[in-house]
């Protein structure tokens, strides 16, 4: 990664924090009985999914400019 410039390096590190959060998060849901709380969990994992999705694209953007 260190042949990243430095902008690029630091929006792949916040994706990568972001990615781990998404999981961290989703790993709450209770597939087999879910609950009424599962519905707000899957709400963070939503926002979560939604904020990868711009890194992602921040990312995309900065590479092509090149």
């Amino acid at each position: 990664m260190e042949s990243y410039e430095e902008d690029i390096r630091q929006i792949i590190l916040e994706i990568e924090e972001v990615h781990c959060k998404f999981h961290e998060i989703a790993s709450k849901i209770n597939t087999t009985y879910p609950k009424e709380e599962d519905l707000k969990v899957l709400e963070e994992v939503k926002e979560k999914s939604t904020l990868l999705f711009q890194k992602l694209l921040k990312l995309k953007r900065r590479v092509l400019k090149e």
